[in-house]
């Protein structure tokens, strides 16, 4: 989903606020489908059991991404702190 390279700018807190909506919606996609996968079907709970799998996956990878760039932001200002020394 996500690879940072070298050249990479953090984000901006409009698009932070768009990751974490997103993770939201993740976290309430990985409530539901555990949820349904708790039902008779055995198919159908497989589905949904993967599904869950796939939505905490995704949850975890914009976590990690939103990580990144905060540290990324928390950074910056240092280094230009030291060039200004």
């Amino acid at each position: 989903m996500y690879n940072q390279t070298q050249g990479t700018k953090p984000l901006s807190a409009k698009e932070l606020s768009y990751m974490s909506d997103s993770m939201k919606n993740q976290e309430i996609l990985m409530k539901l489908c555990v949820q349904a996968s708790s039902g008779q079907n055995q198919q159908l709970s497989q589905f949904f059991s993967m599904m869950a799998n796939e939505a905490f996956n995704d949850f975890n990878e914009l976590l990690s991404c939103m990580q990144q760039h905060i540290n990324m932001q928390h950074q910056q200002p240092m280094q230009q702190q030291s060039m200004y020394q």
